[in-house]
């Protein structure tokens, strides 16, 4: 059941940044991660009914005060809320404003005071909102086996995912682009957009922001509200649906219609009041989507949505709502691709199996904060060892569980400690020199396994405490134990070579992680390019349809196998923002090349990340739902599994850096279309030929030289009956096909000559 509930009319008002307060609930750029505040203790009886940030709003009170001089103003909250009542009820008895239903799971605006009132509510079994999202084509279409599907006007365009609605949740959009026109310029193809920062709020029916619903008021609008400082929406929404505005550089679906939101992610801190900021969350987010599919039900069209933003996955069950939303939202027609994440350029794992003593890493803070987690199924002591403290002047222990140990500071906690502790909590404090070290473990069940106990570990540190190594130590000969990266950095150190026990796995990104969301890893072609300077510009992210060294690698924190399928995501050339050219002339490095249109300097931009693979997946899903438009997720995932190309061999790790492989567009096609069990027909792609259509049915085939062998062509229908089958003499470079017996319809060509040999659609 999916549901909108009207009327709201909350509103963005001034729009301030608190900084101290956005650093801890609004992501961070696409290589940083979300940075917890502190570990919070469950201080009444309700608390397990709230997610991590939650929590931290009822016990921290300065999330209820103002600034000083400010007028007061009741804060309040975006929030998904599970109830067993079939109504809204619980909701309104407890002051709350319900804004969306999906199944038996509301999004509500919530006054802060309200949470401890609403969680003691019987009705109501679960509330989570959680912050963290963060960001994350020249050759595109050659290197996902998609030229055959278009290509200019070389060929015919059987599918260009026209009657499919492409959907992208993003930042930083033009929407001026002339990307985004109709082929012919005369048309935009940006149907709706919901900028959930936008400032014109005024008679706005939306949670947040304002809806543009018509050409002119898209035009009038520009760009997001972002779309000055930021350009990553341009860059992947041209990925996907990009027509080349006259260049080579076209999207996967150019003949998609588009619908976008603009959601709130770091870097956008100064469009956001601090009255406001907890409005935009995992359940603002889930608005968001829901806005896509619903745009696209009420046309009566399928619908993909791109999602190239992430956050860390959890044990605490903070993203169980939002899981459950997804899958609710997905459905036949409905469909979700969203990156893996680039969390591959450091270490992000560790395993200590029973029977090994102990495991260990060296920590890399980030901001002066390192957060990881640890699941053990049996006590083990968790060491902390500061180094390069023995030419202190004052160490000041304020801690049972530290002590000197030849020269270094050594922190030993005991998990059953921490189990044994108020709120399950241990705080412990060490000074050098006057620069503090605090850490902090708190232990819970495991949501998805309640036999395994879970211990966050946050260190913070004053600026300062940089300049000495800190390692951690798993110790204990009977426990299976991992730890889990979540802020910082896991490495070595030459200092002690033992503590390497570190790798890149368990790096997926939520909602990625996600059962029913396709999940999309990075793959490699190009190492450099040359921008629009003349300089070069080397970024060796893998070569020859390799894996990226920066994608990120499963499995799933429950043990589920992801990525799903790898896609180009390095050196991608799409669309620039035309605004962020004119505002950041000093930051354009990735600039490739401009051109002016309709008064105004536009370009392309080359970009690394599985967010520009993501992209790519979501605009060939388009083409696969214009050939079948009740594709479901499992359905999608199937063709994926049948017809992915390898993508690397890592043994038997393979899975889980390279999902089934890199997709392979016109082999999923002919999936789709039942036809890649003809017997006979070639499910790689035509190359070497160019293939044109006169006339609606003289077909003309065009080879780069004189054939020095016969042609044998043979045309079947989707059917798999084979209506023409010829035998074109050798000695010419051009070929003419009448094809005046066949019905309107999509056909594949079927085209062999010497050793080569390869099939394409058309459509007559």
């Amino acid at each position: 059941m999916l549901e909108i509930i009207k009327p709201y009319a909350l509103r963005l008002r001034t729009f301030r940044a608190n900084a101290l307060l956005l650093a801890l609930l609004l992501a961070v750029d696409m290589f940083a991660q979300p940075m917890p505040k502190r570990l919070v203790p469950r201080q009444y009886a309700y608390s397990h009914k709230l997610s991590s940030s939650l929590r931290q709003l009822v016990y921290d009170n300065a999330a209820f005060r103002l600034a000083p001089g400010r007028a007061a103003h009741p804060r309040r909250v975006c929030a998904l809320v599970k109830t067993s009542d079939a109504t809204a009820q619980p909701l309104f008895d407890n002051g709350c404003v319900p804004i969306a239903r999906i199944g038996n799971i509301f999004v509500a605006d919530i006054p802060m005071s309200a949470l401890p009132r609403l969680a003691a509510d019987t009705r109501i079994s679960r509330i989570e909102a959680e912050r963290g999202n963060r960001l994350q084509l020249d050759s595109m279409a050659l290197y996902t086996n998609a030229t055959d599907i278009y290509a200019g006007t070389r060929l015919p365009q059987a599918y260009t995912g026209k009657g499919v609605v492409l959907g992208i949740m993003d930042v930083g959009f033009d929407l001026t682009h002339p990307t985004f026109l109709d082929a012919d310029g005369s048309a935009m193809r940006i149907s709706r957009l919901w900028d959930q920062l936008s400032a014109d709020t005024i008679n706005s029916n939306m949670y947040v922001g304002a809806e543009y619903t018509t050409p002119e008021a898209i035009r009038a609008y520009a760009h997001s509200r972002d779309g000055e400082v930021m350009y990553h929406g341009t860059h992947t929404l041209g990925i996907a649906a990009g027509n080349g505005a006259g260049s080579h550089y076209v999207g996967m679906a150019p003949e998609s219609e588009l619908c976008l939101v603009s959601n709130a992610v770091s870097g956008d801190e100064p469009f956001i009041s601090d009255e406001d900021m907890y409005r935009y969350t995992t359940a603002t987010d889930v608005l968001g989507f829901k806005y896509l599919f619903d745009y696209a039900e009420s046309v009566g069209k399928p619908c993909v949505v791109s999602f190239s933003e992430g956050s860390h996955q959890s044990f605490s069950g903070d993203t169980q709502l939002y899981y459950e939303a997804l899958s609710q939202l997905v459905g036949p027609g409905r469909i979700l691709v969203a990156s893996a994440g680039n969390e591959c350029t450091h270490n992000s794992y560790m395993a200590k199996p029973s029977g090994r003593h102990s495991s260990g890493t060296f920590l890399g803070a980030r901001d002066n904060t390192t957060a990881f987690s640890v699941k053990t199924d049996k006590p083990l002591e968790l060491r902390t060892i500061i180094y390069n403290v023995e030419d202190a002047t004052t160490i000041d222990i304020r801690s049972n569980h530290a002590a000197m140990a030849d020269g270094r500071l050594v922190l030993s906690v005991c998990t059953a400690d921490v189990c044994a502790a108020a709120d399950s909590l241990i705080s412990d404090t060490v000074i050098v020199d006057g620069i503090q070290f605090v850490q902090q473990i708190q232990a819970y069940r495991s949501c998805f396994n309640a036999s395994d106990l879970v211990f966050d570990v946050l260190q913070t540190s004053d600026s300062g405490m940089d300049s000495r190594l800190v390692s951690m130590q798993m110790v204990g000969d009977d426990a299976n134990a991992e730890a889990f990266l979540i802020y910082g950095g896991f490495g070595g150190s030459q200092i002690d070579p033992t503590l390497n026990d570190a790798d890149i796995s368990h790096s997926i990104l939520s909602p990625g992680s996600t059962p029913d969301v396709i999940c999309v890893g990075a793959s490699g072609y190009r190492p450099d390019f040359v921008n629009y300077k003349g300089e070069p510009q080397y970024t060796p992210w893998g070569e020859h349809g390799a894996r990226s060294g920066f994608s990120s690698v499963g499995p799933t924190f429950d043990g589920r196998i992801k990525p799903d399928v790898m896609a180009p995501g390095s050196n991608i050339i799409s669309a620039m923002s035309s605004y962020y050219i004119k505002a950041n002339p000093e930051r354009l490095g990735w600039l490739v090349s401009t051109f002016d249109y309709d008064g105004r300097t536009y370009g392309w931009s080359a970009n690394c990340g599985t967010s520009m693979s993501t992209p790519a997946v979501a605009g060939i899903v388009a083409l696969w739902l214009q050939a079948n438009p009740l594709l479901s997720p499992d359905d999608v995932m199937g063709i994926i599994k049948r017809t992915s190309r390898p993508c690397g061999d890592y043994g038997t790790d393979t899975p889980n850096y390279c999902g089934y492989g890199a997709i392979d567009a016109y082999a999923g096609l002919l999936d789709v279309l039942g036809m890649s069990s003809i017997k006979g027909l070639s499910t790689t792609r035509l190359q070497g030929v160019d293939i044109t259509i006169a006339n609606g049915n003289t077909m003309r085939l065009k080879f780069a030289d004189s054939t020095q062998s016969a042609v044998a062509l043979r045309v079947y229908d989707t059917a798999g009956r084979l209506h023409l089958k010829r035998s074109l003499a050798a000695g010419a470079d051009s070929y003419t096909v009448d094809l005046a017996t066949l019905q309107a319809g999509v056909y594949a060509v079927q085209v062999e000559w010497g050793q080569c040999k390869g099939s394409l659609l058309i459509k007559l």
